[in-house]
């Protein structure tokens, strides 16, 4: 309203609206088949694993739907319902960056050996751009609800890393299977 006026000021708000609906939309896709890979190959449970008719992966989004319902019940009991969901939507890019992060260390493995220095650049500099982010995000430190989000994001990689420990020593061999699909580019 300060810098270019109520009309345009309401315009920008319902195109960030527009826009948080479409990458809502386009993260439950892309969480449900997910979690229906991971299930197919026996990583969760076969819950999991069931396609509608036309292929949509009920299962996933049964689970994405519930954990919002959820998240819906712990919200609206309490007087400030937006700081339940500011925890909640703090965590995601905290979450998203320390993905990537880890992804850029798993990945040196595979550049390891290859030859060419500039798959290490092009790895650093994939590594470059989260770390940034994570810092952007991490300092000063927040506060209120960001820093409940902090704690459910720092939570939430916890469990990740626990269930992928687990899986790796309690079923090494659905493990070795479901990775028996991975292609590296110039391998056969």
């Amino acid at each position: 309203d300060r810098y270019v006026g109520e009309p345009l000021s309401a315009l920008i708000n319902v195109g960030v609206i527009i826009d948080l609906a479409a990458f809502m939309i386009a993260v439950m896709g892309a969480a449900a088949r997910g979690y229906f890979t991971l299930a197919r190959e026996g990583l969760l449970p076969r819950a999991f694993a069931y396609v509608s008719a036309r292929g949509t992966p009920t299962g996933g989004i049964a689970l994405i739907a519930g954990a919002n319902v959820v998240l819906m019940a712990v919200a609206m009991p309490h007087d400030d319902r937006f700081k339940v969901f500011e925890a909640v939507f703090a965590a995601g890019p905290i979450i998203s960056l320390l993905v990537y992060l880890g992804l850029c260390f798993l990945a040196l493995p595979l550049v390891a050996g290859r030859g060419g220095g500039w798959r290490y650049g092009a790895l650093a500099l994939g590594a470059a751009v989260p770390a940034v982010g994570l810092y952007g995000s991490l300092v000063p430190l927040p506060e209120g609800p960001r820093l409940v989000g902090l704690v459910l994001a720092g939570g939430c990689i916890l469990a990740a890393i626990l269930w992928a420990v687990w899986l790796r020593t309690a079923r090494p061999a659905l493990v070795r299977a479901a990775t028996g699909h991975v292609r590296v580019a110039g391998q056969r």
